[in-house]
């Protein structure tokens, strides 16, 4: 770089950086399958830079929701269960009305229908669990699919690391703001009153 003519010339290496430069890390682990930009690409705000698999998320996902499931089954029966049961509850009180059944037979069923309802209490709040457990597992899957955080150029790509696995912090990308680069340029102290 030149200043005030060839008389007073500075030379020297100047560094290319960016004040606005995004490290792009990773949140969860996982294995680093497919890598869609690389070194030297522009990007899209939320455009999608890599893909990491996480094969125990996939199958903690897939066991929560075949237990969720069963547990919909389970709650579907347990209600015909309580339906038969309200019903059987009214045929029994027309029974002792007319003398044909005894109270005993009437405190079972409502015992039977109290404990039903209570089962399926428990069974609403599994499901309310299950249905959260599932969407923090969804939630840590989505994390997995590598966005870029804003318009910019890629300065740092790990297209060599593809298929190695990569833990919380590792850096995947750098990306940098193109209207943010300036030159750093070293300049000796004896040269400073050229400037």
């Amino acid at each position: 770089l030149a200043f005030f003519g060839r008389s007073s010339a500075i030379q020297g290496e100047a560094v290319l950086k960016a004040r606005n430069l995004v490290k792009v890390d990773l949140a969860n682990p996982g294995i680093l399958r497919e890598v869609f930009k690389k070194e030297g690409d522009p990007v899209e705000a939320g455009a999608l830079l890599a893909r990491l698999e996480n094969p125990e998320v996939s199958e903690q996902l897939r066991d929560k929701n075949l237990a969720l499931e069963i547990l919909n089954h389970d709650k579907i029966r347990l209600e015909q269960k309580k339906a038969f049961s309200t019903k059987e509850l009214e045929r029994k009180n027309v029974l002792i009305e007319n003398g044909a059944a005894t109270r005993s037979e009437l405190e079972a069923i409502e015992l039977d229908l109290a404990l039903t309802t209570e089962e399926l209490s428990i069974k609403g709040k599994q499901t309310e669990s299950l249905q959260n457990e599932i969407s923090f597992l969804k939630l840590r899957q989505d994390a997995l699919q590598i966005k870029a955080p804003f318009h910019g150029v890629i300065i740092m790509d790990p297209t060599l690391s593809t298929g190695n696995y990569m833990k919380p912090g590792d850096v995947l990308f750098q990306i940098a703001d193109p209207t943010s680069f300036y030159l750093e340029l070293p300049v000796p102290e004896r040269a400073v009153e050229r400037l």
